[in-house]
């Protein structure tokens, strides 16, 4: 558990470098948010504070697709990593980081037609992350 969180901090780290630069892990671009409007991603989506770090909303081996995907928002450090209400500390804000990304794929599905309801949404996004939170 101790390395898990190591390596956590590590990413998180590194995601406060790409915020800055614009890049992910230094070879692929994240793409735009598709739950917050791009103009406000400079600030926490929780309290509106500025200087931010991006957090995806899924994490291990699926983290390549949330970049794909633009499934991340911006946190304070404190939100972000840093206390023990923070997404990486606290299980109920990681559950809730997990029904954020799933709504939001699914309306981005829904809305660019790339399926047709939100039954064969949420089936596209079983299919991509392992599982559904919602």
């Amino acid at each position: 558990e101790i390395l898990i969180g190591l390596v956590g901090s590590e990413m998180c780290i590194r995601d406060r470098w790409s915020c800055l630069y614009g890049y992910a892990d230094g070879r692929n671009l994240m793409k735009d948010s598709i739950v917050i409007d791009m103009k406000y991603a400079d600030y926490d989506m929780i309290d509106g504070s500025y200087g931010v770090e991006r957090h995806h909303l899924m994490g291990g081996a699926n983290r390549s697709h949330a970049d794909e995907d633009g499934l991340w928002v911006p946190l304070s450090p404190d939100h972000h990593n840093s206390s023990r209400m923070s997404v990486h500390h606290n299980k109920e804000m990681k559950v809730m980081s997990h029904i954020i990304a799933q709504l939001a794929y699914e309306l981005e599905m829904v809305s660019t037609g790339q399926a047709k309801d939100k039954n064969e949404a949420k089936e596209m996004f079983r299919r991509r992350y392992g599982k559904t939170f919602v």
